[in-house]
C-alpha cells in the first residue's frame, strides 16, 4: 500500500508541507489529475499541526488529491484526523523500477515506474514501518555508482525485499515419468548444453516449490535437470520451468550493497565487477535476512560476501516473511537459495563472523566459505565444486547432504575446524560426499570435533578423515566410507581404520598421545 499524490493544477504545486516538495503540473489541465507522486514518509510522516492543516487547505480548495495505492480510493481523505499521522506512518514502500520503459521523474508505481536503482532509493524513507516494504525491478542490469544501504527497520515494520525478474531458460516442460524428488526429466529434450543450467532455479509451476539446479545432462534425447537433495516433489506430468534472475545489480569495487539490518533479495543477482583488487559486493550485517533464488557473481576480482555481527541468513518460510502476511514469497516448499560462483584465481568468498547464523543451500563453485567467531553454518544440502570450507574459534557447520567435487581445500582438509569448533558432516537416511580434495577430506585441529554420519568420498589426496591436536573424529552407524591416498583416518600421526573410531588425538604428539574414546 502506497500513499500517492495528485496535482490538480496546471502548473508544478509545492505541497504545503514545509519541505519544499514539488509535485509536477497535470498536463490533462486544472482540475484533471496529473501523474501520480509516491509520497515517501519524510514527506508526510511527522509533520507539524499546522502543516497538516495547511495541507488539508490544499485538499480542500481542489488543488491536490490523495490515493491509497491498491485500496479503496478516500478522495476526501482527512489528513487532519486524530489517526492520520499514525495511519502515514505505517506506510509499507512498494516501488517499481524499469531500465528500459522507466523515468526518474515517474513517482515509481507499477504502471509508472523509475528508471535507475539510485534515483529510486532516495524515495526510501531512513526507516521503514510499513510490512510490505518492495522494490521491484525489471529483467535489467542496474549500475550503481556508489553503493546501496538498506534502511532501517523502525518499530512494527520489516525491512525492505528487492525483488527482480527470472527469465525462463528453456520454457516450460512436462516431467516424465522417470521423474523423482531429485531430477526432472523432460518428456521433451530442451537441446541445450550439458552442465549449462547449474546454479538456475527450477520452479514447479504446478505445485510453485522452488529449488535449485545442479545440473543436467542429455542421453539419448531425454534431458534430466538434477536439483538439490532432497528435491521437490514431482509427480509425472507436472509443469515447470528453470529461471534465472534476469535483474542484476552492479555496484563498482567499493560500492557494497549494505543490509544493515533486516532485508532480502529474491530473483536478483549481484555482481562483482571486473576490477582488480579487494571490494565487496554485498555486506549483511546485524539483521534477519532472507535470500530466495539469488546469484552471487564474484566475476575474476575475488570478491565475495560477508556476514557479520548477529546476522541471519536463512531460507525457507521463518522470520517475518511469512506466507500469510508478505503474500509476494513462496508459500510451497523449497530449496531454492544461493548460486555463488567466480572465475577469479582465488575465488570468491562467504564469510559469517561473530555469531552470524547460515541457514542456506548453496551450489557454489569456487567459493571459500568461513565461519568463525561463535557463528553457524546450518545447511541443509549442498553441490560444490571447487570449495574450502573451515570453522573455527568455537563455530560450527553442519551439512546434511549433497557434494563436493572439490580440487581446492588446504592440506588440513577441504572441510576443516580449528580452535574447538565442530563439523558434522552427513545425516541419518542421507548422505554427503566428499571428494578430489589437495589436502584430506575432512579435517579437526586444536580441540575440535568431526561428526561423521553416512559420509562418502574418494580421491582425496590425504587421508579420508584427520584429527590433531587434541581433536575428536567419531562415526554413527558405520556409515563412514570416505577414503584417501594416505588411508582412512589420520589421528595425529598414526593412520586408523573407522573401526577403531572414536579415537582422539590427545595433544599432539603423534602415537603416544592416541586415545580410544
Amino acid at each position: 500500500m502506497s500513499l500517492l499524490v495528485y496535482n490538480l493544477t496546471a502548473a508544478p504545486l509545492v505541497l504545503a508541507n514545509g519541505l519544499g516538495t514539488t509535485i509536477p503540473a497535470s498536463t490533462a489541465g486544472a482540475g484533471v489529475r496529473g501523474e501520480p507522486w509516491y509520497a515517501s514518509g519524510a514527506e508526510l510522516n511527522g509533520r507539524s499541526v499546522p502543516e497538516y492543516t495547511a495541507l488539508q487547505a490544499q485538499q480542500d480548495a481542489g488543488l491536490v488529491a490523495f490515493e491509497w495505492q491498491a485500496f479503496e480510493e478516500y478522495p476526501t481523505y482527512p489528513l487532519l484526523v486524530a489517526s492520520a499521522q499514525t495511519d502515514v506512518y505505517g506506510l509499507p514502500f512498494q516501488i517499481y523500477v524499469n531500465a528500459t520503459t522507466g523515468n526518474d521523474n515517474n513517482p515509481g508505481t507499477a504502471t509508472s515506474p523509475m528508471q535507475t536503482l539510485e534515483a529510486a532509493w532516495k524515495k526510501l524513507p531512513a526507516i521503514l514501518t510499513g510490512t510490505d516494504n518492495r522494490v521491484f525491478l525489471s529483467a535489467d542490469n542496474f549500475d550503481i555508482s556508489a553503493g546501496l544501504r538498506f534502511p532501517s527497520v523502525g518499530h512494527g515494520g520489516t525491512g525492505l525485499v528487492v525483488i527482480g525478474t527470472p527469465i525462463d531458460q528453456i520454457g516450460p516442460r512436462v516431467a516424465a515419468l522417470a521423474s523423482t524428488d531429485t531430477a526432472y526429466v523432460c518428456t521433451v529434450d530442451p537441446v541445450i548444453a550439458d552442465g549449462s543450467l547449474e546454479g538456475a532455479f527450477l520452479r514447479n509451476t504446478s505445485t510453485g516449490d522452488r529449488i535449485t539446479v545442479t545440473g543436467n545432462t542429455t542421453v539419448l534425447g531425454v534431458c534430466t535437470i538434477n536439483v538439490l537433495k532432497p528435491g521437490i516433489f514431482v509427480t509425472s506430468g507436472d509443469t515447470f520451468v528453470v529461471e534465472r534472475p534476469g535483474s542484476s545489480i552492479r555496484p563498482p569495487q567499493f560500492g557494497v550493497v549494505a543490509i544493515t539490518e533486516d532485508g532480502g533479495f529474491r530473483d536478483v543477482k549481484i555482481v562483482a565487477q571486473a576490477e582488480a583488487g579487494f571490494g565487496l559486493p554485498l555486506l549483511l550485517f546485524g539483521g534477519f535476512m532472507f535470500f530466495e533464488a539469488v546469484e552471487i557473481d564474484g566475476g575474476t576480482s575475488g570478491r565475495g560476501v560477508i556476514a557479520p555481527h548477529n546476522s541471519r541468513l536463512v531460507y525457507g518460510l521463518s522470520g517475518p516473511w511469512s506466507a500469510d502476511t508478505n503474500p509476494p514469497f513462496s508459500n510451497q516448499r523449497y530449496l531454492a537459495n544461493f548460486y555463488l560462483h567466480s572465475a577469479g584465481p582465488f575465488g570468491m568468498y562467504f564469510i559469517s563472523d561473530d555469531q552470524t547464523s547460515l541457514e542456506i543451500a548453496p551450489v557454489l563453485n569456487n567459493v571459500f566459505v568461513g565461519v568463525s567467531n561463535n557463528s553457524n553454518a546450518y545447511i541443509e544440502s549442498i553441490h560444490a565444486t571447487l570449495m574450502t570450507m573451515k570453522a573455527e574459534y568455537q563455530s560450527a557447520i553442519t551439512i546434511r547432504q549433497g557434494n563436493v567435487l572439490s580440487d581446492l581445500g588446504f592440506a588440513a582438509g577441504t572441510i576443516n575446524a580449528e580452535r574447538q569448533s565442530q563439523l558434522t558432516l552427513g545425516w541419518f537416511g542421507q548422505s554427503l560426499d566428499i571428494s578430489n580434495s589437495i589436502g584430506h577430506g575432512a579435517a579437526g585441529d586444536t580441540m575440535s570435533n568431526v561428526d561423521t554420519v553416512e559420509l562418502t568420498g574418494t580421491g582425496n589426496a590425504g587421508h579420508g578423515l584427520a584429527a590433531a591436536n587434541a581433536s575428536l573424529i567419531r562415526t554413527f552407524l558405520g556409515g563412514t566410507l570416505i577414503t584417501g591416498a594416505g588411508g582412512d583416518v589420520l589421528v595425529g600421526a598414526v593412520t586408523k581404520a573407522y573401526g577403531a573410531l572414536p579415537f582422539s588425538e590427545v595433544d599432539g604428539s603423534g602415537p603416544t598421545g592416541n586415545r580410544a574414546q
